[in-house]
């Protein structure tokens, strides 16, 4: 009992602070480009890949979202997706990998190739770099999303804080910023392809290197293994996280797109789950078999 009590004098207090830290200050997406009343968010999980044919079916009369690596496939001239989001600090570091600043250089250049009108929506701790990146575009716009994210003990209090603008969630994962962003923006119909949330079961420890592995899949790779190389790693001059981190990351990731799915009923917004196959459990799911 006490410890409850102990918790809600945490949230309350901290609320209070969040709320003094936040006024004055405007939601930097209140300007941003027009929307259609659906967008379909492409995250990157490997069942993207069966889900292309609703996707293709359903593209007319919706933004398309595309995540990370998706502009070097065949299907980016073939959607032309009107955003592409960015969530990760591998896109604008500059402590990665040899073969993350490859596929980063790839990105970049297939992005500037495009010939049609693109929001790329990221942190604004990558606006600086994609903005100089990307500056000869001129069918590109850059947006950064400002973070502002803190973690109550209760989710009651979260979402009050998110429902009204004064915390952000935790961009643990490209697909919940490109969700957020659809949110603020009061998209009246969202949907989720792709979005399987399975890196918990591409977890491993290997026993020569004694470090954990994470063996996830991608739509656009047949497989990827992080960890056993020093140059195929995201930072190589950092060590790697333990297991429990990972873990904790799935959790984080997991508990915001619930938060999300929450506030995304508050709003009265049609959140639908289309992916083929999935680990969310928090979001409505839609037969993608039916039109």
């Amino acid at each position: 009992m006490a410890s409850k009590i102990l918790n809600l004098i945490h949230d309350f207090s901290f609320l209070v602070l969040v709320a003094i830290k936040s006024i004055g200050r405007r939601s930097n997406l209140s300007n941003g480009p027009s929307l259609n009343k659906r967008a379909m968010i492409l995250c990157n999980g490997p069942s993207l890949t069966s889900d292309m044919p609703t996707i293709v079916k359903r593209r007319d009369g919706a933004d398309l979202y595309c995540v990370n690596s998706f502009c070097l496939t065949k299907y980016f001239d073939q959607l032309m997706p009107e955003f592409c989001v960015f969530a990760d600090p591998m896109y604008w570091r500059n402590d990665v990998g040899e073969n993350i600043l490859e596929n980063r250089n790839q990105i970049i250049s297939a992005l500037l190739q495009s010939d049609w009108p693109i929001t790329v929506i990221c942190p604004s701790g990558g606006k600086p770099f994609l903005t100089r990146e990307l500056a000869q575009a001129q069918n590109i716009n850059v947006v950064g999303v400002d973070r502002n994210e803190f973690h109550f003990k209760h989710d009651g209090f979260q979402l009050f804080a998110l429902k009204y603008g004064l915390v952000t969630p935790n961009f643990i994962n490209v697909a919940i910023l490109a969700l957020w962003w659809c949110i603020l923006r009061r998209v009246k119909k969202i949907e989720l392809y792709g979005a399987d949330f399975s890196s918990h079961i591409g977890l491993k420890f290997d026993l020569n290197s004694g470090e954990t592995v994470t063996e996830n899949q991608h739509f656009y790779q047949a497989e990827k293994k992080e960890g056993m190389k020093r140059e195929n790693r995201k930072y190589p001059d950092r060590p790697q996280k333990k297991m429990h981190e990972r873990f904790f990351q799935v959790w984080l990731a997991f508990h915001q797109i619930y938060l999300l799915a929450e506030l995304s009923k508050e709003r009265d917004l049609d959140l639908v789950n289309f992916s083929s196959n999935t680990n969310l459990d928090s979001i409505r799911r839609k037969n993608t078999e039916v039109s």
